[in-house]
């Protein structure tokens, strides 16, 4: 896929050019390349969602801070961070923040059923949650054995004995690096729909 405009079938297109110095034609396929980009194309659009729109600058940014969020809160190299996000740009920069932290990213569909995403939750051993999801759903969702849910939202949750952790503290945290991982190290585990039993 690409980073930029999401189309109406769920793809995604650059959002303008990066610059002609770069010898960059749009597609972004490696985590090398993003990070590259955001060097040569800082202020270039990088990702637009028809609400929001961000800079490679802006994009690498947020996703170093939120990769030093779920650092700081214990994940380490080959963690699995579930992302239950709707699709936004903010859902591209959890995606890159988990495997610039090092960990495994695991999308969990935000309009799948609450036992379909404990399933998953429970058997790819999820550990720490990126959401945008309603109360209700995320109490259900960290029964499954989450310690730290990372929340997008302007709502104010909380969850006994679940580590709340706020999006909207992002801009004070200084952006990490990339962990070097292993080019054999998993980056991410995805499940099926479970249509027909379990995921």
């Amino acid at each position: 896929s690409r980073i930029g405009n999401f189309q109406g079938d769920g793809t995604a297109r650059h959002a303008g050019p990066v610059g002609s110095s770069s010898r960059f034609d749009g597609d972004v396929a490696l985590l090398s390349d993003l990070l590259r980009c955001e060097r040569i194309a800082a202020n270039s659009p990088a990702l637009a969602d028809g609400t929001d729109e961000l800079t490679y600058g802006d994009y690498g940014r947020l996703a170093g801070q939120l990769a030093g969020l779920l650092i700081d809160n214990g994940v380490e190299p080959g963690d699995r961070v579930g992302v239950h996000l709707r699709k936004s740009v903010f859902s591209f920069v959890a995606v890159h923040a988990v495997i610039r932290a090092g960990a495994v990213m695991v999308p969990l569909d935000a309009l799948a059923p609450v036992d379909h995403l404990v399933s998953v939750i429970d058997d790819a051993n999820i550990d720490v949650l990126i959401s945008d999801g309603r109360a209700a759903t995320l109490t259900e969702l960290a029964a499954a054995g989450v310690r730290a849910v990372v929340i997008r939202s302007s709502r104010a949750v909380e969850i006994d004995n679940v580590d709340m952790l706020s999006w909207d503290t992002l801009d004070t945290l200084v952006p990490r690096d990339a962990i070097p991982v292993d080019p054999d190290d998993p980056a991410y585990i995805i499940y099926t729909s479970g249509s027909t039993g379990k995921p």
